[in-house]
């Protein structure tokens, strides 16, 4: 079996290597890590951006994790690993262009969902990637954020939509059991 990686948690791979190379690579250190300021000075960018790469929130910069991975100390081998992995983070997800509209925790899911070999659901309702689009939208009109911003439901009944596709079209991983549900709707959404 092959092994699959979306760009985001490539992404993040690549975030939780740097920060330990930062934090463990300097001996010579009472803490044996470089601040977060140190290395953005030395990097020329903000510490804002240090803790952004290392979260794996943003696109790597290729030129910038290049200079990390000198700064701290990162040999041949391991920096041509963290640098072929920063060329396939440069996709978008595909959920990307609603993250606005979905908690954290969901972007995440969404991420992993998209690197599962097989899911397992508990919960009383529809899955989400089985519902229709009007069933989708009427949840999000009941949700208090469609009374703030009335595409809300819209969008919501959207990402329902492309989250089936994924996985009837044999993009996204297969659910375990057809019988199991997702917990409450508003739970996902923001």
């Amino acid at each position: 079996m092959t092994q699959k990686a979306s760009a985001a948690t490539q992404r993040r791979s690549i975030g939780r290597q740097l920060k330990a190379a930062r934090e463990l690579h300097f001996p010579d250190r009472p803490k044996k890590e470089l601040p977060i300021g140190e290395a953005a000075a030395a990097l020329h960018v903000n510490p804002r951006t240090i803790r952004r790469l290392e979260g794996g929130e943003v696109k790597p910069n290729y030129l910038l994790v290049k200079s990390a991975c000198a700064l701290y100390g990162l040999g041949t081998e391991a920096t041509t690993r963290i640098l072929e992995m920063v060329e396939q983070a440069d996709e978008d997800e595909w959920h990307e262009r609603y993250r606005q509209d979905i908690s954290p925790w969901l972007v995440q899911l969404l991420d992993l969902e998209a690197v599962a070999d097989r899911i397992v659901v508990f919960g009383t309702n529809i899955p989400g990637w089985c519902q229709t689009p009007a069933y989708a939208a009427a949840l999000g009109t009941s949700d208090s954020l469609y009374l703030q911003d009335h595409d809300y439901a819209r969008r919501l009944a959207e990402i329902r939509v492309r989250r089936a596709q994924n996985v009837i079209d044999g993009t996204g991983p297969k659910p375990v059991d057809s019988r199991v549900g997702l917990i409450r709707q508003q739970n996902y959404v923001r």
